[in-house]
């Protein structure tokens, strides 16, 4: 039995009696011939009733054809119906990874076999997410094609961007909102045109563009400042190969306090559908899981930034939980990360000068190198 319904198991054991037919008294595993230990891991009960669990578990996402209707024979109504391998493999966590675990799954194979299983609800739950996002995109480029009643509006999207993140907080397995310790060192290059910058590198100079020279970026539209950075050189200046300029100065800069970062790098939570109190947020965290990958991929042709600037500016600087930055995958590199820290010029200076600054920059790490390609890519935010 999967770790997912043992409590629930546990529950159906506390009612059992001696002659209940509904809730017998058992004394030990059909499968595993484990005895009985209610005070223990070891509890048992009757194959009806795991089997009761086991359906409950998949109607979280699934209706039988039954329940549907009869399924077509040619799929002509649209729906996707699903065979047995694709529903055995939802049973996951219903069956655990015992040594008994393939005959189980057989026989949950044997018991389900007269059933034909379609995603409930036509499966809109499935793209709800999927169609909100890209009606946030409309709506961030001045589009209404998507206005719905039926799709998440942009003020939802952001919303439940929130629950979910905040769900994943109370996971101990998944530091989405890990601490940055003070001390923390990023990469930071700033291109220019002949072997020698036509500035003196500083804190100032290498760090977040002053205002009114913050052009548009990944995460800030123009005239808003934040700091680019990433923790390998290497990754920073991949980042900024797109610049026709043949040079760029780099430096590093350590943060001077704890800082709370997005972390949407390596979100990997995938609820079980026999936990009721995780089931629900099944589609979120399939969202969640790929909006890393999405925020991070190049631009296609007549794509701007204005959906992530605005995941920024009106979702996660107005979030509940104060968010000092993201980290998020390279879109040269899968493998590299990249971050923005939703400070200005004014907070980045050099390293003890003495100043208030977040950011401060080792002047002694200070570099002038050669980018390595000319006008190759779209600009990344870094």
């Amino acid at each position: 039995m999967g770790t997912f319904l043992h409590e629930r198991a546990r529950e159906i054991v506390r009612w059992a009696e001696p002659d209940n037919e509904d809730y017998p008294e058992l004394f030990s595993c059909s499968f595993c011939d484990s005895e009985v230990d209610p005070k223990g891991e070891n509890v048992a009960i009757s194959w009806a009733q795991y089997m009761e669990l086991v359906r409950d578990g998949l109607s979280t996402l699934f209706v039988t054809g039954a329940e549907q209707g009869n399924p077509p024979s040619d799929g002509g109504d649209g729906l996707e119906w699903l065979s047995m391998e694709d529903v055995l493999s939802y049973c996951v966590d219903a069956i655990g990874d015992g040594p008994q675990a393939y005959a189980l799954e057989r026989e949950i194979g044997n018991e389900l076999a007269e059933d034909v299983w379609t995603y409930r609800d036509f499966g809109w739950d499935r793209v709800e997410f999927e169609f909100g996002w890209e009606r946030f995109k409309a709506d961030s480029r001045g589009s209404d094609r998507l206005n719905s009643e039926m799709v998440l509006s942009p003020e939802k999207l952001l919303d439940r961007l929130e629950t979910i993140i905040t769900v994943l907080l109370n996971k101990d397995e998944y530091d989405v909102l890990p601490i940055v310790p003070a001390g923390t060192k990023l990469w930071r290059v700033r291109p220019h045109d002949h072997p020698d910058p036509e500035f003196v590198p500083s804190g100032k100079e290498l760090g977040s563009a002053p205002e009114v020279a913050a052009k548009d970026n990944r995460f800030s539209p123009d005239g808003v400042s934040m700091f680019y950075g990433s923790d390998e050189l290497e990754t920073a200046l991949l980042e900024v190969d797109y610049s026709t300029c043949p040079y760029a100065t780099a430096g590093q800069f350590q943060t001077t306090k704890d800082l709370v970062l997005l972390d949407l790098t390596d979100v990997d939570w995938f609820p079980s559908i026999f936990d009721p109190a995780e089931a629900r947020y099944y589609y979120e965290a399939d969202f969640i899981r790929g909006f890393g990958d999405e925020i991070r991929r190049p631009l296609k042709k007549d794509e701007d930034y204005r959906p992530t600037q605005r995941v920024v500016a009106e979702g996660i600087l107005r979030f509940s939980e104060p968010i000092d930055g993201i980290r998020f995958k390279s879109a040269k590199d899968p493998e590299r990360y990249n971050y923005v820290l939703l400070f200005g010029n004014e907070e980045c200076g050099d390293l003890g000068a003495g100043d208030e600054a977040v950011l401060a920059l080792d002047l002694s790490t200070v570099e002038t190198l050669p980018i390595g390609g000319v006008g190759r890519g779209e600009p990344d935010g870094a």
